[in-house]
């Protein structure tokens, strides 16, 4: 009796090795893959809830998986006059000069192999290949997701303004708390707010670049990508005298292409570690904002909400609920390039007055 017993869980477990093994073999590389991208910076791990992917996975349709293109396809900073636009602003934007100097801390190597999807990759749900393929190509960015360090500092960030009504009141809102954020602006509405980007610059808020008409830049052409961010440049170079040193790909993601165009640039590509799905206004509520943007806030931390691209009353009303906590419990606030310690907007040589015609505020 006590043999067959013996034998039988020899045999049970062999049995539960053999489909341990087994399963290593079908599966093993696309878990091995997804816990190397998963891992690959420790403030995106937060960020892979399944509830904030219906947004920036969704981008990703099911048989979208674009070869990727070589490095060395670079560009040349070349002078791309603004567009013609049907309302154009008042001010009528400038090109950028040719000569920018990108700052040596824009280089940046591109690495394919951690965003190569094995085999094994084809046995998973459409939802998890959705989500597998936005890992991937928010990791191509090598983009700066946050800082680490001691002080309570963090750093507010808004995306896909300028709108009339909602960044005025966001820009109400940090006045009265005495606050500068970075506002990464989308080029289309730009040419139709020259006023407000003058506020936001004069108020001592530093200007992003969100793209000019906010594309997915990990399936973008390579030949689009810097008429893209040029173009947005350009419009806010003409309303301020400044080309934007920061950029934030739409969606967090990015082709290897793009990135190194970027950084060719002179662009340093900034991403978050704290977001909400404040963009869903029919799903979320002001609490609920505030709420998730609490929970995920550390030292250090890049914070994005957004003030255009649709109805933001709730963000709008959000943001002092977050203030308020942040500051209650010590925290103080910063813009991203304080925050990293790095130049504002990008050097600027004009020919025609052989001056520097682009510093960065000392006020800030």
């Amino acid at each position: 009796m006590f043999k067959k017993l013996f034998l039988s869980f020899i045999f049970a477990i062999t049995l539960l090795f053999s489909s341990y093994a087994f399963a290593l073999t079908e599966t093993g590389a696309i878990e091995l893959w997804k816990d190397k991208v998963t891992k690959y910076e420790d403030g995106l791990s937060h960020f892979i809830q399944k509830k904030h992917f219906p947004y920036f996975a969704g981008q990703f349709e099911e048989d979208s998986n674009p070869e990727p293109v070589p490095v060395e396809n670079k560009v040349s900073v070349q002078k791309i006059e603004a567009p013609a636009l049907a309302a154009a602003p008042t001010t009528t934007p400038s090109a950028i000069p040719e000569k920018i100097t990108p700052p040596e801390e824009n280089k940046v190597e591109i690495h394919e192999s951690a965003a190569t999807i094995p085999e094994a990759y084809a046995n998973v749900s459409t939802q998890e290949r959705r989500r597998l393929r936005w890992l991937a190509a928010t990791q191509r960015c090598h983009g700066v997701r946050h800082i680490r360090t001691d002080k309570k500092i963090v750093a507010l960030s808004f995306d896909d303004g300028p709108n009339g009504k909602y960044t005025e009141e966001v820009l109400d809102i940090l006045a009265k708390h005495n606050i500068h954020a970075t506002f990464f602006v989308v080029g289309e509405d730009v040419a139709h707010h020259a006023d407000l980007i003058k506020k936001i610059y004069n108020a001592h808020h530093v200007i992003g670049n969100h793209s000019f008409s906010h594309p997915n830049f990990s399936t973008l052409p390579s030949e689009k990508v810097a008429p893209e961010l040029q173009k947005n440049s350009a419009l806010i170079y003409g309303m301020t005298g400044a080309v934007p040193a920061l950029f934030r790909p739409p969606y967090g993601v990015c082709s290897s292409a793009s990135a190194g165009i970027t950084a060719e640039l002179g662009y340093k590509t900034i991403l978050w570690d704290d977001i909400t799905d404040d963009y869903d206004i029919k799903k979320t509520t002001e609490n609920k904002i505030a709420s998730d943007i609490l929970k995920l806030a550390r030292p250090g931390s890049i914070i994005v909400l957004h003030d255009g691209g649709g109805e933001r009353s709730k963000t709008v009303a959000a943001l002092s609920i977050i203030i308020d906590r942040l500051e209650e419990k010590g925290y103080s606030f910063v813009t991203v390039p304080e925050l990293l310690s790095i130049p504002p907007y990008q050097t600027v040589h004009d020919e025609k007055t052989s001056t520097q015609s682009i510093v960065e505020k000392s006020s800030f």
